[in-house]
């Protein structure tokens, strides 16, 4: 009776054994996926951290684009009417010498 009852207790000894290996194995499995997931997750933020960037220098880039374009605006705006005011200097100078003209003739015919 008492080897039978030894031998029940071994059999059992050698089943929580067999469970214990099994649930070792299982827990070294998920350990492995963990790394795993913990690989790809560093790997993607490592991506996201130089899309980022990427887009910080390209906004960046765009304000100061934006800000050339400003200026050149303004300057183009310059311009503009310093060409207004060139035409207009231009066409008072055409009529007063047209009017010098016109008196130097009347001189000369009278």
């Amino acid at each position: 009776m008492q080897q039978q009852q030894l031998a029940d207790a071994h059999q059992q000894l050698v089943a929580l054994q067999l469970e214990l290996e099994q649930q070792q194995h299982q827990i070294v499995t998920m350990e492995e996926r963990v790394a795993e997931e913990g690989s790809r997750l560093a790997d993607a933020l490592t991506r996201l951290e130089g899309a980022e960037a990427a887009l910080a220098q390209a906004q960046a880039e765009s304000e100061e684009a934006q800000r050339k374009r400003e200026a050149a605006e303004e300057e183009a705006q310059s311009l503009l009417m310093d060409l207004g005011q060139a035409r207009e200097d231009l066409r008072v100078r055409g009529l007063k010498t047209r009017r010098g003209r016109g008196l130097g003739l009347t001189k000369h015919a009278g």
